[in-house]
């Protein structure tokens, strides 16, 4: 452990940088869909049907979404968002036009500093930011540290595993409730970790 009394001042966290232009192409994109209504002489299943309209018929789905299509079928609402990763998977099916509210989250999490973003995947507008000091840095400001201290004991890499975890939550919580948008509304996330 780093003893609190040798730290010489509070360290100076980098909140923005350069602005980079990139392309929009998210693994996760929502379709919004009206369902023509069922013909009792030619009943076609409600996946069968959305496959149709996303013009995909290799589209897998999750066994808890599969328990919830009928829910989302009998409601007697036609017009769905379907929420699909990679073009491979259907995540969510959800009623009415959600299309707009496509979030993401991309997460840095260095050796000193844990920075996250949430993201509206349909424009690439920053939707919140946080930053906060690696809590890790407490058992080693560096790497080798850190992996000298979780070689140690078993126990110490759970340490250092749940420290990150509880900032993350705290952190996408606290994003959440700022921009609000609700955690449950992100549908990709992705991960850049250097640290232990």
């Amino acid at each position: 452990n780093v003893p609190e009394e040798s730290v010489a001042a509070e360290a100076a966290i980098l909140t923005s940088g350069a602005e980079v232009s990139v392309s929009l192409n998210p693994a996760v994109k929502k379709y919004f869909i009206r369902l023509e209504q069922i013909d009792i002489d030619n009943p076609v299943s409600l996946m069968n049907s959305i496959k149709k309209h996303l013009k995909n018929g290799k589209l897998s789905v999750n066994s808890d979404l599969l328990k919830a299509l009928p829910e989302i079928f009998n409601s007697g609402n036609r017009e769905l968002t379907v929420t699909s990763c990679s073009s491979s998977e259907i995540t969510d099916i959800e009623n009415g036009d959600t299309t707009d509210r496509n979030f993401g989250i991309a997460v840095d999490i260095g050796t000193s500093t844990i920075a996250a973003e949430i993201v509206n995947l349909n424009t690439g507008a920053s939707a919140g930011k946080a930053v906060s000091l690696n809590p890790q840095s407490k058992h080693g400001s560096d790497v080798i540290s850190r992996l000298t201290f979780a070689y140690k004991n078993p126990g110490n890499l759970e340490i250092l595993r749940g420290l990150v975890v509880n900032a993350l939550n705290g952190m996408i919580d606290d994003l959440a409730k700022r921009s609000e948008e609700h955690t449950s509304e992100l549908q990709s996330h992705s991960f850049i970790s250097y640290a232990v």
